[in-house]
């Protein structure tokens, strides 16, 4: 990463060096810099030479560091007035050296030279009208290296925070983590990783461990790597230390407790990844869009929603987040520069990160990281065959990874991203999926995850030029991977963090313009965020219904494993299994459940010396098949009314409902009058307060209905 002039001078001024210099400046005439960066695509070099004698490096004279030459123009604005000329400053006895600056700074080019004496030098930096300055620095062997650092008193360095940046941050984490707390369930698409994660954490990694993990019973249509799971238990296994530590005889904190804190893991990379490109931000474009792209980010539903959920592309995402930052640090900014070396060094970073997402878990990423590859090589950032072997290290280590632990897990080998391409992109079987239309990404998926990110980030190619480096190759990802028949919005959800750039440097510019049309209209798009923000808390709350089997489940413990003596058996229908249920939610023979799992005024903790066992046997087509269990999750209890009784009926999401005026005028004064005059009820149940005066005063009611049936068999309690 490239530091700033400033940081230098102040390492400089901290250190212990063996050399004194003092620098005297003749000016005979200004020196006029127009820098020259069109088009956004300049690559902003700032080449440095210096050479020595040997015996002025032998006497260790403030070696590997780099001094400034500022040049101010008195034409141009404050903001942008200062041009910085860098070069070598080993000081040996004598060198000479040269170099152009053309590409950063037009007109203007510089040489240095040593006098005979070994202790001084001078610097003449000579503009393309004749008119020149001349620098001349004399230096004497001492201790201490003093360095003029006024400038970094006038302005703190650009790597520091501000206390508005740690408040969005930490914000836009609450936010993911309350995602995480209001939908604790999950689906069928996320059941491989969570599962995966419960079994590696609750019976470990060895070879009779793994032969009881859940993958080996229901392996999936196809194969998913170990890869994630893996990474996931290890963060979580920390946080199930401490749990077990509040219910030392629990196991593992069974139930929605360790279901929420790996998702609460999970959801922490996932915001990392974020962070993280926000810095990138930070560094190419300024404080301001940075804190914006946040501020934007935080108000869509879908990555808020999914950043806790165990899918595929969850993982992927993180690690594209962060190769998007390494290509933002990739290019100089307003205040620092990047030499070539460090260009290079942070492109090869970016490939590493896209080609481990790539291999390891969704191959789609490939598709994305050839146009920004090939864009990088036409603007010859970086070489060819540099790329070429950093990518096949980077893919060789990868294979190695994905080959050894999928196959340890999978009993044979494996690597299960390999075949999940070949199942989706070589036999096409991904259709049986469905087919969507070409243009679904463009004109349907993407404008349902982005919302206004993507017209304002079209807005920004216009008014950011820079900004047309990034969306392009993402353009062009998503027009290649629209000729897939099967579609979906998280397939294309790397695109996701460009338009919120995108959309972030279009508020950015015109919070800067004065005129009133400008202000109304920031204000207007503010509001539009806002308002964006609401819609995704309601979208989140809504969501949550969508989870009965997961609820289901919960229940059936709260109702009957306090009272059941007898080892129960309890069966799993696809219903239920598919919207929530997962083995976290299963309790095992001889554990103590959790004083926090449960509401311990009625369901106090206490030794459960029958095992209970589940089953989703998939095979069973009669009623008599079902008589040896005791309990069902079941969503056709018709079928079973003759053997089992109906304990509790779980709703979930049925659709959106129009509620007439007339009925809201008539219901909804007396539920804000009751809600008023009962203000501690209120306070003491927030959740139920807003619900039922949401109910009684929304024009759009929330409909649900009967998913899920919680089921007994008859005389199992005798």
């Amino acid at each position: 990463m490239a530091t700033t002039e400033l940081e230098e001078h102040a390492a400089l001024h901290n250190e212990a060096h063996t050399a004194s210099t003092t620098t005297t400046t003749t000016t005979t005439a200004t020196a006029t810099a127009a820098t020259s960066d069109t088009n956004g695509f300049s690559n902003g070099y700032t080449h440095a030479h210096g050479h020595g004698h040997a015996n002025g490096h032998a006497n260790g004279v403030i070696k590997k560091r780099k001094s400034a030459l500022s040049l101010h123009n008195p034409d141009e604005p404050k903001t942008g007035g200062t041009k910085t000329v860098r070069f070598d400053s080993n000081l040996p006895s004598s060198f000479s050296s040269s170099s152009s600056l053309s590409s950063y700074d037009s007109g203007v080019s510089v040489s240095s030279f040593n006098s005979s004496s070994p202790s001084s030098s001078s610097i003449t930096v000579s503009s393309a009208d004749g008119k020149t300055i001349t620098t001349t620095t004399t230096t004497s062997y001492k201790k201490t290296y003093v360095s003029d650092d006024t400038s970094s008193k006038r302005q703190p360095s650009v790597q520091s925070w501000t206390t508005l940046e740690y408040i969005v941050q930490c914000s836009v984490l609450m936010l993911v983590l309350a995602h995480i707390i209001v939908a604790p369930y999950t689906k069928v698409e996320e059941s491989f990783n969570l599962q995966a994660t419960h079994d590696i954490l609750n019976f470990g990694v060895t070879s009779k461990g793994v032969q009881q993990y859940d993958h080996l019973e229901f392996p999936g249509v196809v194969p998913r790597t170990f890869v994630g799971p893996l990474l996931l238990a290890a963060g979580s296994w920390p946080l199930m230390t401490i749990a077990r530590f509040f219910a030392p005889d629990s196991g593992l904190p069974k139930g929605l407790v360790g279901q929420l804190i790996v998702r609460s893991v999970l959801g922490l990379f996932t915001f990392l990844g974020w962070h993280q490109i926000s810095r990138g931000i930070r560094h190419q474009f300024g404080r301001t869009v940075s804190i914006l792209f946040m501020f934007v980010s935080a108000s869509q539903f879908h990555w808020l929603f999914y950043a806790g959920r165990t899918l595929p592309n969850t993982f992927a995402l993180s690690i594209v987040n962060v190769a998007y930052s390494f290509w933002m640090m990739a290019s100089p900014s307003s205040q620092q520069t990047v030499t070539r070396r460090a260009t290079e060094r942070s492109l090869l970073r970016m490939i590493d990160c896209l080609v481990f997402a790539t291999v390891l878990f969704r191959s789609e990423v490939l598709i994305l990281m050839g146009p920004i590859i090939l864009l990088e090589l036409a603007m010859t950032r970086i070489g060819f065959w540099t790329t070429v072997l950093e990518g096949i290290k980077a893919g060789v280590a990868s294979v190695a990874i994905a080959i050894a632990v999928d196959s340890w897990f999978w009993q044979t080998w494996m690597w299960a991203e390999g075949t999940v391409f070949w199942f989706n992109a070589v036999e096409g079987k991904s259709v049986a999926w469905g087919v969507s239309p070409w243009y679904t990404y463009f004109l349907v998926l993407l404008p349902k995850i982005a919302g206004l990110a993507l017209p304002l980030a079209l807005a920004g190619t216009v008014v950011e030029q820079r900004l047309r480096r990034y969306l392009l190759p993402t353009g062009v990802f998503v027009a290649l991977y629209s000729f897939l028949g099967h579609k979906e919005w998280r397939f294309v959800i790397y695109v996701v963090p460009l338009l919120n750039l995108g959309a972030a440097i279009t508020l950015a510019w015109i919070l800067k313009r004065k005129t009133i049309v400008y202000r109304v209209l920031a204000v207007a798009l503010l509001g539009a965020v806002g308002l964006n923000f609401i819609s995704s808390v309601a979208q989140s709350a809504i969501s949550s219904l969508n989870y009965p089997g997961g609820q289901a489940l919960q229940r059936l413990h709260e109702l009957d494993l306090h009272r059941f003596a007898a080892a129960a058996t309890v069966h799993i229908d696809g219903a239920a299994a598919e919207t929530g249920c997962s083995r976290f939610g299963e309790i095992g023979s001889s554990v103590t459940l959790p004083t926090f799992s449960y509401d311990a005024a009625h369901n106090p903790p206490f030794l459960l010396h029958k095992p209970w066992t589940y089953s989703k046997d998939e095979s069973h087509r009669h009623r008599r098949d079902y008589l040896h269990y005791t309990h069902l999750l079941t969503s056709q209890p018709e079928f079973h009314k003759d053997d089992f009784v109906v304990l509790e009926q779980v709703n979930g999401y049925a659709g959106i409902q129009r509620v007439p005026i007339s009925q809201i005028r008539e219901v909804c004064p007396r539920a804000v009058k009751g809600l008023v005059s009962s203000i501690s009820t209120a306070v003491s149940s927030p959740r139920e307060s807003v619900t039922s005066l949401w109910v009684a005063c929304s024009p759009l009611q929330v409909k649900t209905e009967g998913r899920v049936w919680i089921m007994r068999r008859v005389g199992a309690m005798e």
